[in-house]
This record gives structure tokens, C-alpha cells and sequence, in this order.
């Protein structure tokens, strides 16, 4: 599930910042109430972090200080953090979700992008399928099982 999902988040491990923030920076669509003013949070490293909460934490955690809120663009320029915030989100905010544990790949959807799994967007799907794909590459047999999301 987690190289799926990271897969789907970084284009096939091409890009670690949200594209569609790269000029602007999306002021104003993520969280900001624990950020530095002037900076933005928005998606980046292989799981997309996103939200100023969440930098904050995943800095305390992985560091012990606040780096990742002072600069949120080392996630996109450091392999080591890119990965790190990748590791660090799955194992707090996905990983023992009872869905994902039940192998419901939606589930762990639903907890990295949640807005995916309103009505019918085809990028759950893709998601999916992509997971699908990486069952089959290492031989995995048992059901891909997509409840959860769509």
C-alpha cells in the first residue's frame, strides 16, 4: 500500500512539490496556524506533507526542532526528508488505521487525501489501479481490496 500510495503522490517518484503550487505556493488553501508568516505548506516529499500542523509535528519527531516549519521546502529538496515525512506520515496517520490493517487500500486513501474519496473522482481509481500493479510485481496474491474510499 505505502509504494502505491507514494508512487500516485509523487508521479512515479518524479516530484516532491505539489505542481499546482510550485509558482504560487497556495497561499491560503493549506493550514497555516503554527507556520512561519511568508511560508507555505503545501504538498511536498513522496507522501505530499501537507498543513503547517503537519510539518510541525513531523519536524519535532524526526528532528527535535522546528526546521521543517522554519524551511517546509527542505521535504522537496532533501531525499533524506522527503523520505523521512514520507515514513514519518504513514506511520502516524495511516498505518494502524483499522481499514489498512483490514487491507482496505481506500482507507489508507482516505487518510493521505480524503477529498479523493468524495463521490466518484477518478484519482481514487488510478490510485488503486496502481496498487493493483505493485501486487503483481511482487507476487502478491491475495484480493486488492479497494472498500473505503469509492
Amino acid at each position: 500500500m505505502f509504494l502505491a500510495q507514494i508512487l500516485w503522490e509523487s508521479g512515479g517518484l518524479r516530484y516532491k512539490r505539489e505542481l499546482i503550487c510550485v509558482k504560487t505556493g497556495c497561499p491560503g488553501v493549506y493550514d497555516h496556524s503554527v507556520g512561519v508568516p511568508g511560508k507555505n505548506y503545501y504538498g511536498r516529499g513522496y507522501i505530499q506533507l501537507t498543513h503547517s500542523y503537519n510539518y510541525k509535528a513531523a519536524s519535532l519527531d524526526l528532528y527535535h526542532d522546528l526546521r521543517l516549519i522554519n524551511d517546509p521546502d527542505l521535504v522537496a529538496r532533501d531525499e533524506d526528508a522527503a523520505w523521512g515525512t514520507a515514513f514519518w506520515f504513514w506511520k502516524v496517520h495511516v498505518h494502524n488505521r483499522a481499514g489498512v490493517r483490514a487491507h482496505h487500500f481506500g482507507d489508507a486513501t482516505r487518510a493521505i487525501n480524503g477529498m479523493e474519496c468524495t463521490g466518484r473522482m477518478p484519482a481514487a481509481h488510478k490510485r488503486f489501479d496502481i496498487y493493483r500493479k505493485v501486487l503483481v510485481a511482487f507476487h502478491i496474491h491475495e484480493g486488492a481490496n479497494g472498500s473505503g474510499c469509492w
